[in-house]
Order: C-alpha cells, then sequence, then structure tokens
C-alpha cells in the first residue's frame, strides 16, 4: 500500500457536478461534513479512481466474484494530478484464484493469502476520506472505468457479505462517457471504450500491465489529465454523473417492470435472452437493441410480468456461460422508444427498395482476395451472379477489406442485403450494405475490375461429364 498522503493545497477552481435534488444520499456524499446542500450544482475538488480485480474463471460453472485487488488514487480534479493512492489485496471467502484468474490479473493464490478482507479495505478507505477529504472541507467523486466496479462487483459482494456502503459508493464518473464527449467533440468515429483504444486515441501511455488494478487505475488517471485539457471547449466533460442509488429509487417508486441487460453475447436472439430469464422469472417479451449495421449491439430490454420480479432480478446474478450480464433498471417508455427506433441499416434498406438499386457494397472480406474470388464465393448461393465486382482501394491503392458489387436486378441485390453478417468467407462474417452506382464507379476508377459474365442460378450451371 502507498503512503497516504495528506491533502494540502487545492486549485480554487474546480468543476461542478450536476446532481439529483431526489436524492438526499447523493448530496450527503459531497458534503464535508456530511450535512444538507441546497445546491443543485456542487464543487468537486478530487476524483477517487478505482479499478478493481476480481475472481475470474473461463468455466461456466464460475463461483461468484470477490475482489482480491482494491486500489484507490486521489487525483486533483482541475489538474488531473496524482495526490495519493493505495493497493490493498484482498483475500477471497468462497471463490478460488484459478490459472485463468492469475493469467488475467497477475494475481496469484500466495498473493492474497495473508491479506485482509475486503472489510478491512473499505474500513481503511474511509477513515481516509473521513480525516483527509470531509475533515479538510473537501469533496470528491468517485471515477471508474465503466459500470461494473460500482454497480454489479462491489455492490454484489457487498450484499452477499452483509456489508453497509456508504452513500458515496453510489455516484460515479464513468470514463468511457467522458471520452466519448471528446470523441463527439473531435468527430471521431471510433466505438471503442476500452483502456487501450482510449489512451491510443489520447496519445497517453498504458501504465504498467493491463488488468493490474493499480496501473489501470494510473492509466485512467492519464486519460482524464488529458481528457481535462479539453475542458473548457467542452464544458459538459465531468459535468454530470452517473446515480445509481437515485435511479434505483425512481425504479421503486415507479414499479418498473422493465431492465436493461448488458454484455449479452453477440450469437444469442431474443428468444434466447426470453429463455434465459425465463427459468426464474417470467417474462413479457424482450427487444434486443441493435447497431445501425443491424448487428446485434450486446444489449437488451427485458419486459418483466412483475415490478416485484423485475426488482428481485436486479438483485441477482447472471451469467451466460462464463459471460457476466449487467442488468440495471430502465422503463416502459425507454423500451418503446428503442423497440420502434428504426436502425440506420433499416432506413437505408427502406430507401434503397424504393429506388430499386442494385448496387451492394461488402465489409470485412480478406484483403487477399481477388473481383474473381469474391465473384465465386457469392455464387454459392442461389443468387445470380453479379454482372460486375469492384474492390475498394486505399489512398495507397491496397484492398480495404471492402468491395462493391453490381446485380442486374434489385431482387438479386436485395437477396444479398439478406445474407448481411450472414456471408461467411474464410471464417469472417461479411457485412452487406446498400450502395449506389457513384460508389462504384469511384470504385472503377482506382481499381482494376472485372466483369463477370452473366449467368443464373448457377447451380444449373455446374460443369458436368459428357459421355459419348
Amino acid at each position: 500500500m502507498g503512503d497516504l498522503t495528506c491533502v494540502s493545497q487545492m486549485s480554487e477552481s474546480t468543476p461542478t457536478v450536476s446532481v439529483s435534488s431526489n436524492s438526499s444520499a447523493m448530496m450527503d456524499s459531497l458534503s464535508a461534513n456530511n450535512g444538507e446542500l441546497s445546491s443543485k450544482r456542487v464543487n468537486i475538488d478530487y476524483f477517487l479512481v478505482v479499478d478493481f480485480e476480481a475472481t475470474c474463471d473461463d468455466s461456466p460453472e464460475q463461483a461468484s466474484q470477490e475482489i482480491i485487488e482494491f486500489p484507490w488514487v486521489l487525483v486533483d480534479s482541475q489538474t488531473g494530478s496524482e495526490i495519493s493512492f493505495s493497493q490493498r489485496y484482498c483475500k477471497p471467502e468462497k471463490a478460488p484464484i484459478t490459472a485463468f484468474c492469475t493469467e488475467f490479473t497477475g494475481i496469484t493464490p500466495k498473493m492474497v493469502e495473508d491479506a485482509g478482507t475486503l472489510r478491512e479495505a473499505l474500513d481503511e478507505l474511509d477513515t481516509f476520506i473521513q480525516n483527509e477529504i470531509y475533515k479538510q472541507g473537501k469533496t470528491f467523486c468517485i471515477l471508474t472505468h465503466g459500470n461494473w466496479d460500482l454497480e454489479y462487483c462491489l455492490r454484489l459482494e457487498a450484499r452477499d457479505k452483509q456489508l453497509t456502503l456508504p452513500p458515496y459508493w453510489s455516484r460515479y464518473f464513468d470514463l468511457r462517457i467522458e471520452f466519448l464527449k471528446w470523441c463527439a467533440h473531435v468527430k471521431s468515429s471510433t466505438i471503442s471504450t476500452s483502456l487501450k483504444s482510449m489512451a491510443h486515441l489520447l496519445q497517453v501511455p498504458l501504465e504498467g500491465r493491463l488488468h493490474c488494478g493499480l496501473d489501470d487505475c494510473r492509466t485512467i488517471v492519464s486519460i482524464t489529465k488529458a481528457l481535462l485539457q479539453h475542458k473548457e471547449a467542452i464544458p459538459s466533460l465531468f459535468s454530470e454523473c452517473v446515480d445509481f442509488a437515485a435511479e434505483r429509487e425512481m425504479f421503486e417508486r415507479n414499479e418498473e417492470r422493465v431492465l436493461s441487460a448488458r454484455g449479452i453475447p453477440y450469437s444469442c436472439t431474443e428468444q434466447d435472452i426470453q429463455q434465459y430469464f425465463s427459468k426464474q422469472f417470467q417474462i413479457e417479451s424482450v427487444h434486443l437493441c441493435l447497431m445501425d449495421d443491424g448487428r446485434s449491439a450486446g444489449n437488451a430490454y427485458v419486459v418483466f410480468h412483475t415490478h416485484a420480479d423485475a426488482s428481485a432480478a436486479l438483485d441477482n446474478r447472471w451469467m451466460i456461460g462464463s459471460r457476466s450480464i449487467h442488468v440495471r433498471p430502465s422503463a416502459l417508455h425507454e423500451y418503446n422508444i428503442e423497440r420502434i427506433r428504426p436502425t440506420r441499416r433499416a432506413i437505408e434498406l427502406a430507401e434503397y427498395a424504393t429506388r430499386k438499386g442494385t448496387v451492394v457494397k461488402l465489409k470485412g472480406l480478406p484483403w487477399k482476395f481477388s473481383v474473381t474470388q469474391i465473384a465465386g464465393c457469392l455464387s454459392n448461393y442461389d443468387i445470380n451472379s453479379p454482372v460486375s465486382v469492384a474492390i475498394i482501394r486505399d489512398e495507397l491503392s491496397r484492398p480495404s477489406g471492402s468491395a462493391v458489387v453490381q446485380y442486374s436486378s434489385h431482387e438479386d441485390a436485395m437477396k444479398v442485403l439478406e445474407l448481411n453478417r450472414q456471408l461467411n468467407i474464410e471464417g469472417r462474417s461479411i457485412s452487406t450494405l446498400p450502395s449506389h452506382e457513384d460508389e462504384l464507379l469511384r470504385a472503377l476508377a482506382q481499381t482494376v475490375t472485372t466483369k463477370v459474365h452473366h449467368h443464373h442460378h448457377p447451380q444449373h450451371h455446374s460443369s458436368s461429364s459428357s459421355s459419348s
């Protein structure tokens, strides 16, 4: 554990955070002496960065997860500078540290053999908060990478071990959300919010070993420091925190029956999800969220028969195989909005059908594939061969993994579009997207194209030996 450095001089200019007026517990956690605050906006002096490591395994029968590394880093919210840190290991009471866990986290059974308990780690941190933050008249908010650490890992383990968590554990900044605000500002098209991707885009180094809790905390600090440099241009950065206690309170008060489930395997269908949750509760319906290209987003909305069932499901641990499923409160209006929201693909397909399009874009192709090979793969389906194939190349004239194909009829083009993500080439799932003649012409202008002889239903044209 690092030395607990006393909080010294603070910057007078500190960011403000929006808080909900109907969550007194949340405002209590921001008060220097746990007193009432009248304002909805309060000053935050520090971020308390946490990134837990827990027992894990690649087996579907893995035990409930327990925290085995409990690190934190206190950071000045104005400058992003580290002020203090601690790293403490916790000895699990039930879950073993498997070989998979050691490979993933770097933590061995010997490292936790003489370690203390989660309760002791929580108490030690609380003592620091009381003495070095609250008694100094300062405020703080927890900062994590994602919602797993607080909303699932710590909350469920504390419940199982009958530990009472102070109110400040129910509020946090999610670094992923703040990073996406920056992405929107700089118009980045990235969709990855992994620590590695964020560090790369913000040009900051990854600290130490990935999945070492303390090292990951310091990577979060580096990313935060880089984001804070854009605070003036992006005022919304670190201005609104997540308050899952307030969300749960509203969920119970309104007797909602809908939960959102995240981390769903991409291969799961709505029927799979309904069958999974129906093992314990009566489910009315499920809506699987889709990305703009029509693929599963890994999230779903689940409508339970009663509020009591939905509330009980919130306190369960959910696993599909070795994958942890994160459920959180939602509402019927959110479910309805998502259910009727057309994806970009649905809008594009409707427009494509109206104009009777005949050009389709293929994404995810092997770079080595020629136009002849692409046409040959498409001929394996009950679709007429394309009349033209053009490989899209990058600025260095290298194949980009995408191609444009044109069919003689709209009907054949629609059949290819219906194969989206079902078209398999050398183990790759190929995306099929509506395109247009302009994209085909651009591809033709930058690459050599091959005209493919038009014939109908290639299965009727298989070569055969003739005997005399």
